[in-house]
């Protein structure tokens, strides 16, 4: 008996066992208010929604909205409400609407929908809500596929708000939310962990604390199109770990108000904008991390803050690569706080907010310049070109700032291809040059100049055209007469020759050789005797 005692008792506690997961299921699935009604125990778990409806299904824990206009909340104002920790499936079809004087009442309550577990949004549909608290709220996580929302919110809560786990929107969804109501702490779209938009549209404006937030996790773009403005004391981003932007088609514009007490856009664990277009517009910091701020070469980041006090970025450490990058701060355009700055690229710097007095950029200097540009500018059109009619053929031009030197051409009746003269004159100092050995013939005469750039800094200018000037044809100059009589330059030195004594005595130029001479003086000897003894003879016969 008392064995059969103990068996049954071990009977009964395995039912029990196997029955308690049923039950458990049956107690999760047991409410699921929407527009007032508990969906799950109404007749085909189906509810009428205005014109349309809301159906349904346990086996798949999914409810879809078809055209639905839910305008009722339950005990606690909720639109939709899952007070139980399941997963909630939401799939749209056509436009749907979460509203009405119950949600929008002035006692504090109104929330959109709320889950105790994860809430997935998808389909083909649309849904708009206007609430005065949570338009979105779940303890896990909030995944948004591929549909339309628009989401406002009137008191100091959220628009979407995972307050156990991550915000994903993705494949191509499109949000636009909205709070310039309220006046508290609360982000607009907020995840416990990260905010992941991937392939999306966002559109969100804020009175709160921030547009998007990360608490412990981080905030991570890509290939979206994201638009966010703080009109209060708060940012746009704030992330408890990072910041993470990438995609080619990438483009982030966050602005916030001359009055924000926080960075525009903050990461504790740093920021990295590998690629796509980044625009900060900020009264505050404008991007701002503890720790290492990366901007790679295939990005394109503008940031601006122009208040005094504020710096345009503000990291431990800096490594810029790109080409595109343009930055300036009320009180300087970076600080780092290590002094660790890898600018990798050409860059140009001003102490002045006005950017002017431009120089290149001096990683020793940093603290001092309140802008500085990666992007190679493009140089102003050169002005007050004439002719200077103090010299035949001088021109002038005025000065343009940060030309490398100047590129003139001369023209001669018109300003053609065909009608240049000689090649183009480069002058790459002062602002004056004389063509005048160019203009040979008469005619009318033009010259053309442009600002020369500077590789990896600057761009040429426009051309400028000078005015017209008349000439005459240059005056031919004298021919000099040809020389003549000049010494023939082939002759050589005259030689010299040793006397017995050793010294040099330079030949005359006589080259014979005495045994000639010696001859000659003999034969002249010779006839002066005849001639001698032929007048004795003759005077003898005389006498």
């Amino acid at each position: 008996m008392y064995i059969k005692k103990i068996f049954q008792i071990l009977f009964l506690t395995g039912i029990t066992a196997l029955a308690m997961p049923v039950a458990a299921s049956a107690a999760s699935n047991g409410q699921i208010w929407v527009n007032g009604e508990n969906i799950v125990q109404a007749e085909e778990h189906k509810v009428a929604c205005g014109t349309g409806s809301a159906s349904y299904d346990p086996q798949t824990k999914t409810l879809t909205l078809e055209n639905a206009v839910i305008t009722q909340g339950n005990s606690y104002k909720r639109g939709i409400d899952l007070p139980s920790d399941i997963d909630l499936n939401i799939v749209l079809t056509g436009n749907n609407y979460i509203t009405g004087e119950e949600v929008l009442s002035d006692d504090g309550v109104g929330q959109g929908i709320y889950a105790d577990g994860n809430i997935k949004i998808s389909g083909t549909g649309t849904l708009t809500t206007v609430t005065n608290l949570d338009a979105l709220k779940a303890m896990g996580n909030v995944e948004i596929d591929g549909v339309a929302l628009d989401l406002t919110v009137n008191k100091d809560y959220f628009a979407i708000h995972a307050n156990g786990g991550d915000v994903t929107i993705q494949n191509n969804a499109v949000v636009k939310a909205e709070n310039q109501k309220g006046t508290m702490a609360g982000a607009l779209i907020a995840g416990w962990n990260s905010v992941n938009i991937e392939s999306s549209k966002i559109n969100a404006v804020s009175s709160c604390e921030s547009v998007i937030q990360s608490g412990n996790g981080s905030v991570n773009i890509t290939d979206s199109q994201v638009e966010l403005e703080q009109k209060d004391i708060g940012g746009t981003i704030y992330a408890g770990n990072e910041i993470a932007i990438s995609g080619e088609n990438t483009e982030v514009t966050a602005t916030c108000g001359a009055n924000t007490k926080m960075a525009n856009m903050y990461a504790y664990n740093g920021i990295s904008i590998q690629s796509g277009t980044v625009k900060s517009i900020s009264g505050n910091n404008g991007l701002y991390t503890d720790n290492t701020l990366e901007i790679s070469e295939a990005a394109n980041v503008t940031v601006e803050s122009a208040n005094t006090g504020y710096t345009g970025m503000q990291a431990a450490e800096m490594t810029i690569n790109s080409k595109n990058v343009t930055i300036s701060g009320g009180t300087r355009a970076i600080n780092v706080f290590d002094g660790i700055i890898n600018l990798n690229v050409p860059a140009w710097a001003s102490v002045n907010a006005d950017r002017t007095s431009m120089e290149k950029f001096s990683a020793e200097e940093f603290t001092v310049y309140k802008w500085i540009s990666t992007k190679p500018i493009y140089l102003s059109e050169v002005t007050d070109v004439v002719w200077d009619t103090s010299e035949r053929g001088k021109v002038s031009w005025s000065k343009v700032d940060c030309a490398a030197g100047y590129e003139l051409q001369l023209y001669k009746d018109g300003i053609e291809e065909e009608n240049k003269v000689g090649n183009a004159v480069n002058v790459t100092e002062g602002t004056t040059y004389n063509f005048n050995q160019s203009i040979v013939e008469a005619g009318t005469y033009y010259f053309t100049v442009k600002a020369l750039g500077e590789e990896g800094y600057s761009f040429d200018s426009d051309i400028t055209k000078s005015n017209s000037c008349e000439f005459a044809a240059m005056p031919v100059k004298p021919v000099p007469p040809a020389e003549t009589d000049q010494p023939d330059k082939t002759v050589k030195p005259a030689d010299y020759t040793k006397t017995d004594k050793g010294q040099e005595i330079p030949k005359t130029g006589d080259n014979t050789t005495p045994e000639i001479w010696i001859a000659i003086l003999g034969i002249s000897g010779f006839v002066g005797v005849c001639i001698l003894l032929g007048n004795r003879a003759g005077n003898r016969k005389k006498l």
